[in-house]
């Protein structure tokens, strides 16, 4: 993958090094995560709650004030979580984009939960990591083996971890709405 000059990646940094734009919007980021930070801490639910969960940041924990607002508009933890993308819907099944339906979530806290999710795993011995955890295991003794149905694989590693993370996180949004 070499050739006379260097790497592809040498030639690449070379680039970026002497980008003029991409050094403008890396400072102009820098710049609105401090603002960022700054107003974060005007908000008592960041420096009294968010910010003692581990593994929820600055940034995660803005896009989850950002999108919820005030958490007094919500009559109940089911409304929240109806609002955060992390309900169970009438049927049973976890909400998804499917085809035909209207996805009446906020796409916004829908991620930043899913972000935070993902800290928890890389957590394990946090609080919220020991309960993703502790889903993990009680979703795989009840689902121990993969199960095909209707041509679609179910069950595999990668879904217990998907499953696991959801429910933590839903879990998270009630305390977060008790709290």
């Amino acid at each position: 993958g070499l050739y006379p000059e260097g790497s592809v990646e040498d030639e690449f940094e070379k680039e970026k090094a002497s980008d003029a734009i991409l050094e403008a919007l890396v400072t102009e980021e820098k710049r609105r995560e401090r603002e960022v930070l700054r107003a974060l801490h005007d908000f008592e639910v960041w420096s009294e709650i968010l910010a003692k969960v581990e593994g929820c940041g600055a940034m995660i924990g803005a896009r989850i004030i950002a999108s919820v607002m005030d958490i007094r508009r919500f009559a109940s933890k089911a409304k929240l979580k109806a609002y955060c993308g992390v309900h169970v819907l009438r049927d049973g099944r976890f909400p998804r984009r499917r085809g035909g339906e209207v996805a009446n979530w906020n796409p916004t806290a829908r991620q930043a939960l899913y972000l935070l999710a993902e800290q928890f795993n890389r957590r394990p011995c946090s609080e919220w990591g020991v309960k993703l955890r502790e889903y993990k295991a009680k979703l795989r003794a009840k689902h121990p083996e993969p199960v095909t149905e209707n041509g679609k694989k179910r069950y595999g590693n990668g879904h217990i971890h998907k499953m696991a993370l959801w429910r933590t996180v839903t879990k998270f949004v009630e305390w977060l709405y008790r709290e």
